[in-house]
């Protein structure tokens, strides 16, 4: 006689699947879902992290335009070839040294791209004197002379 509880068929379902297999099966869906949640996660970390890289960089370029506020135009320190990188010290900070020495070089080989030099007198220009060839001086007009 055999048992009524167990059975010498294996238990098969609807589809004619064992009964482990339809666990697997939930327990591979589970993983694939759970496994795609975390590529979803890594995508979105990738372009917050990309959009960070940006961001930074615009930043530095700002910052390396402002050292190099003695060019005329900032942005020609970039047409003349010069990276960003170059800029930067070994731990990815703008390097004021080494932005005052290329904004020399670009000032060495074109001279033109420099800002005017400012004179110490606000009133530029050819000054005739005041007296205009009279003897008359501010001090004779006080001593009433």
């Amino acid at each position: 006689m055999t048992d009524p509880n167990t059975t010498s068929e294996p238990d098969l379902t609807q589809n004619g699947d064992t009964a482990d297999e339809v666990q697997d099966d939930r327990g591979g869906k589970a993983a694939n879902r759970r496994e795609a949640t975390y590529r979803i996660r890594a995508r979105e970390a990738e372009v917050f992290a990309t959009a960070l890289t940006e961001r930074v960089t615009r930043m530095q370029r700002a910052e390396v335009e402002r050292l190099a506020a003695r060019l005329h135009d900032p942005d020609d320190l970039w047409t003349s070839g010069v990276e960003l990188v170059e800029l930067l010290d070994e731990n990815g900070e703008v390097d004021r040294q080494r932005v005052a020495e290329a904004v020399a070089a670009l000032a060495d080989s074109k001279p033109y791209l420099l800002k005017p030099k400012r004179g110490s007198n606000f009133g530029q220009g050819n000054r005739t004197p005041v007296d205009m060839g009279v003897d008359t001086t501010w001090g004779s007009v006080l001593r009433g002379q």
